[in-house]
């Protein structure tokens, strides 16, 4: 949050004085910066990004210009940017949450089987990373996130997520960069080599 602050459009300044002081904060950070980032992509001025994103909703691109996600924990904000559907979620890799009662709450019994056939010594990590997942397929299909939870499974076998009600299916990349876990949900089947991350850092 202490990023100098970018760009945003006059009618998210509006919505920003609607919002409580740090939930402004919050807002006026993302989609300035998720400004900046796609102003860079497509090489023109942030404010003539057709950006509709609204407080407390999922952000949208105009149609032809691709789809956007976002996702941020207490210290890292990530911007994703696809042709096709995405949806995103970063989560701090030493994350403090309670992995049993998620696992007893959320997880299906084919995660649950998974979780107990895995050879992976980090229990916790393997965990985070099915929770990403969700939120990344829920973000793709623009759900909610504790109504839709129960209902999407990640079979890490595949790399793939499928809403068991709805029917929908999306392929999963789960990547672990520096001390974050990040889960991508595309249409796209993902070449790791396809995918591109970008750093901005305090002193750029």
């Amino acid at each position: 949050m202490d990023l100098s602050p970018k760009i945003i459009s006059n009618q998210e300044e509006e919505w920003s004085r609607k919002l409580p002081e740090k939930k402004a904060q919050e807002y006026k950070y993302t989609r300035g910066l998720a400004r900046y980032a796609l102003s860079n992509l497509f090489n023109i001025e942030p404010k003539n990004i057709p950006l509709k994103a609204l407080p407390g909703e999922a952000p949208i691109l105009q149609k032809g210009w691709g789809y956007i996600s976002m996702s941020h924990c207490n210290d890292l904000l990530l911007i994703g940017w696809s042709p096709k559907k995405i949806g995103i979620d970063i989560e701090r890799s030493d994350r403090s949450f309670p992995s049993k009662k998620i696992v007893k709450r959320y997880f299906s019994d084919n995660e649950k089987q998974s979780l107990k056939n895995s050879n992976q010594s980090d229990i916790n990590t393997l965990i985070l990373s099915h929770w990403a997942a969700k939120e990344a397929s829920i973000k793709w299909h623009q759900g909610r996130l504790f109504q839709d939870l129960l209902f999407w499974e990640w079979d890490i076998s595949k790399n793939l997520a499928n809403h068991k009600i709805l029917g929908y299916k999306t392929n999963i990349e789960i990547i672990s960069y520096q001390k974050w876990i990040i889960a991508i949900a595309s249409d796209l089947i993902q070449d790791p080599q396809s995918i591109f991350i970008c750093s901005h850092e305090k002193n750029i």
